[in-house]
């Protein structure tokens, strides 16, 4: 590790290695983050428990890495993405691989989805979305 200041390099040792050079979390419309039922990136991470079910908006990088964090917990998870793939930038063959294993796993993956807004029912939330046109809201059960 060389530091920009001119020290002289360190090695760092360690048995895993985390590369998070950040990212700040997009607020959507209709879904503002109130770290209960809507969640962003960083509050995600602060859940006391793992939860039953999870939407994760948005089929990029992040969103996916925490899903499939969480689905490998024991949570069931469905990708609303509003590209036609997932992981839109990622080479194709990767992407495929990723959306594989989400559904081996048994997620779901909607694209061309669009989240337009949601509700709370019976202390879940109920995200409402149009997909391919139709619109349809995600179960609560």
């Amino acid at each position: 590790m060389r530091y920009a200041d001119g020290k002289p390099d360190d090695i760092v040792e360690a048995e895993h290695v985390v590369i998070a050079t950040g990212s700040l979390p997009i607020e959507i419309p209709g879904f503002k983050v109130d770290n209960k039922r809507v969640l962003d990136s960083t509050s995600a991470l602060d859940l006391a428990s793992v939860p039953k079910r999870m939407v994760c908006i948005g089929g990029g990088i992040i969103g996916l890495e925490l899903g499939q964090t969480f689905q490998r917990l024991g949570t069931q998870l469905v990708v609303l993405e509003g590209l036609s793939r997932i992981l839109n930038g990622v080479d194709n063959e990767c992407a495929d691989v990723v959306a594989r294993q989400i559904k081996k796993d048994g997620g779901q993956i909607f694209v061309n989805a669009k989240a337009v807004g949601w509700e709370e029912r019976n202390g879940e939330a109920v995200v409402k979305a149009e997909i391919d046109g139709k619109v349809q809201r995600s179960s609560p059960t």
